[in-house]
């Protein structure tokens, strides 16, 4: 990327929770210093938040995405920490406030819609969800035979919802695990790939070894993990500056 610093990171970490209504997300502090260190080394300006109830979450994403200051970078990435929940159906999935109430994820999203977010039209835009997404657990399966294992047109009209790569911790339906000491799994993996690989490895392909780290990693209990991402009209990004053309046509 060209700009310099190359945007905002932004963050929200919920850790601790009104009247110990869910139990603190112990280990949590420990993503939220690795991610600081990765962006800044990143380039981006770093801003987070704690322990935020519904109504100050809200504001802070709905300010956050409209701030005219963007237009000055090239991109921006969001990482959402917290307990979380199925939705009202399973391919929903909610974020735990810390006052206990449940935020939509596709809320968060809309507030960077091109029409929500002017001055991030045609920017990339990355989110990180490092949430529960249910409380199912994914213990496997037996490996049978013959199985592999697995550890063009132009316009000048923007589509409501583009260049979006949103990164999940887990499936639908399924539970995320978290180090009490080292963190999350998920967000450990992507420190570490991150920092490996991005001198070379678009922001999507890297995401794929985020997986393919999570699958080498089982729980004391058996339970496994399994990473998901969405693309929604995002195209090729790599965090190296020498690998990435201005934001009109990051492809």
């Amino acid at each position: 990327m060209s700009s310099k610093p190359r945007g905002y990171f932004f963050m929200i970490n919920n850790v601790e929770f009104v009247n110990n209504i869910f139990d603190p997300r112990k280990g949590s502090l420990v993503d939220e210093e690795n991610l600081h260190e990765l962006f800044r080394e990143f380039g981006y300006i770093v801003e987070s938040h704690r322990n935020q109830g519904l109504e100050d979450m809200k504001r802070k994403i709905r300010e956050f995405a409209q701030r005219r200051e963007h237009s000055l970078y090239d991109s921006c990435v969001v990482a959402i920490m917290s307990h979380g929940n199925m939705g009202s159906s399973k391919q929903d999935s909610v974020i735990i406030a810390a006052n206990g109430q449940y935020l939509e994820i596709e809320w968060v999203l809309e507030q960077f819609t091109n029409e929500n977010a002017p001055s991030l039209q045609a920017r990339p835009k990355i989110f990180f969800f490092q949430t529960c997404r249910g409380d199912g657990q994914d213990f496997g399966v037996k490996l049978t035979s013959g199985r592999i294992k697995k550890d063009g047109s132009s316009s000048s009209v923007l589509r409501s919802m583009s260049d979006m790569l949103i990164g999940y911790s887990t499936l639908p339906g399924f539970s995320s695990n978290r180090d009490i000491h080292l963190g999350t799994w998920y967000i450990q993996a992507i420190c570490e790939v991150f920092m490996e690989h991005a001198c070379d490895t678009d922001v999507e392909d890297m995401l794929k070894l985020v997986d393919q780290k999570l699958a080498t990693l089982t729980a004391e209990d058996g339970s496994l993990q399994t990473s998901s991402y969405e693309n929604r009209g995002f195209r090729k990004l790599y965090f190296n500056p020498g690998l990435f053309d201005p934001p009109s046509g990051y492809a």
